[in-house]
């Protein structure tokens, strides 16, 4: 039997990826650059990923940068709101540039290792899952645009490799 929150939960998944594919729409017709942060949570050699509701490839958790908000701000503040994490961010992003999802980016990605594995609480909506992953199942994993540029470069595969080395 169905409960009433499991149908809230998929009216907001549903709500979520008409929006998201509207948007896509729209960059298209209007790609406007954008700016966004991530975190690349590390713990025990494993990397967190994220599952949205909206998109088809796994990603780092994260998201736009808001007027007026530094970079750092926004990792934080997405960490809060994706998976209810709070935690302290620093040091220097790693840089990403790219044209992903019809529009150009620049996403600052924020290295964050933990001694022990967070507790992490996924809202069943915006983001529907969240794992810790060895970076040898990168290369298999469908990833998006930016987490993909991000394992290229942590994690660079050389001639005759088939996964990418810790």
């Amino acid at each position: 039997m169905t409960s009433r929150s499991q149908l809230l939960d998929g009216a907001w998944r549903i709500a979520y990826r008409t929006a998201y594919l509207g948007l896509r729409i729209w960059w298209r017709v209007w790609p406007v650059a954008h700016c966004g942060a991530l975190v690349a949570l590390h713990v025990d050699g494993k990397l967190l990923l994220i599952r949205n509701s909206y998109r088809r490839g796994w990603t780092l958790p994260g998201g736009g940068v808001e007027p007026g908000e530094t970079s750092i701000e926004a990792a934080t503040r997405e960490l809060r709101e994706e998976l209810g994490l709070v935690v302290a961010i620093g040091g220097v992003p790693i840089v990403v540039t790219g044209a992903w999802e019809g529009r150009p980016e620049t996403v600052d990605i924020f290295d964050l290792t933990l001694s022990t594995e967070p507790s992490v609480q996924v809202d069943d909506r915006e983001v529907i899952e969240a794992r810790l992953v060895d970076p040898a199942a990168l290369s298999s994993m469908a990833l998006t645009g930016p987490a993909a540029a991000y394992a290229a470069l942590r994690w660079p595969l050389s001639a005759g490799d088939e996964h990418p080395r810790p």
